[in-house]
């Protein structure tokens, strides 16, 4: 009898593993990209109360940046071990976070402008609660 490793044959136990790899490793990076979600927009929301400047993303970037560098060490053994479809979906995945990170990156530097003064000196902001005498032109 032949061996199915030794002639490049995949039976079907090699396949339902290289599915649930597949699966699985999907499963853990979608749950560390929410979990960084989770806290970028946790750090965001307590920076609403304050009167400083917005957190940076540096934070988030780094992080993705390792999921990123995990998945594409993933992807490279996988194919190393030829578990094809473990590993396009590992670059798939790869491919994605650092799209995701080129978009956070290109964000965080359009948030860098100034903003914009007011066009006329006589600006006066409506207060809520006020009475119409705050208000220009009331």
């Amino acid at each position: 009898m032949t061996s199915a490793t030794g002639t490049g044959r995949r039976t079907a136990l090699t396949w339902l593993t290289d599915v649930l790899f597949a699966v699985t490793f999907l499963a853990v990076e979608a749950a560390a990209v929410f979990v960084i979600w989770l806290r970028e927009g946790m750090a965001a929301w307590a920076a609403s109360y304050d009167d400083g400047p917005p957190p940076g993303h540096g934070g988030a970037l780094v992080a993705l940046g390792v999921v990123t560098a995990f998945a594409v060490l993933l992807a490279v053994l996988l194919a190393w071990r030829r578990w094809p479809l473990s590993a396009v979906t590992q670059g798939l995945v790869a491919g994605a976070l650092a799209l995701l990170m080129v978009g956070i990156a290109a964000s965080e530097h359009r948030d860098d402008r100034p903003a914009p003064a007011p066009t006329h000196g006589s600006y006066r902001p409506c207060l809520s609660g006020g009475d119409s005498h705050e208000c220009p032109g009331g």
